[in-house]
């Protein structure tokens, strides 16, 4: 399977660019569309054709990598 990646040039630092792979951007587009990583997580478990705690694991890992970078925040309120 081919890995696929976006990649966005960061010009606010100027270091060069974001990379971001199939999972971020099924965070991403679950955070905002529902509020939650539920969509991601099954997303996933239907690409890679995972057991759901598996695709719940690496979603979780990689909307933690985001959290730390500063890219993903929680809602507020939460």
């Amino acid at each position: 399977m081919a890995a696929h990646w976006l990649a966005i040039e960061n010009t606010r630092t100027e270091e060069g660019f974001l990379l971001f792979g199939r999972e971020d951007l099924d965070i991403f587009h679950s955070v905002a569309a529902h509020g939650s990583l539920d969509q991601a997580v099954v997303a996933n478990t239907h690409r890679r054709s995972v057991f759901l705690s598996a695709a719940r694991a690496e979603i979780e890992a990689a909307a933690s990598d985001l959290f730390r970078a500063g890219l993903l925040r929680p809602a507020p309120g939460q």
